[in-house]
């Protein structure tokens, strides 16, 4: 865990998992083991990160993550699905 993490009440941390500054982490979570949690990434009430997952720099997560995902955005969203829709949006300028 690095500086400016807040980790809220209840919330469990699982083994080698590794916290970026300026991460908030909510009450209740569960982080599960090896998860990579960027830096400023707000983590919602009552959500579980599974095993292995990545959540990207300043993503937003409302909903759980699977194990081995990777997540980005505002919501957080499938990191690869977030990517193309961007691409999307962009192309349609």
């Amino acid at each position: 865990t690095d500086n400016l993490v807040h980790i809220g009440h209840g919330s469990i941390i699982g083994k080698r998992s590794r916290i970026a500054p300026n991460a908030t982490i909510s009450g209740n979570v569960t982080i599960g083991k090896k998860v990579w949690i960027g830096p400023s990434v707000t983590i919602s009430n009552n959500i579980i990160v599974k095993d292995y997952a990545d959540i990207v720099i300043g993503s937003v997560v409302i909903s759980d993550i699977e194990r081995e995902e990777k997540v980005s955005g505002n919501f957080a969203l499938n990191h690869i699905k977030n990517l193309r829709n961007n691409a999307k949006i962009r192309l349609n300028k």
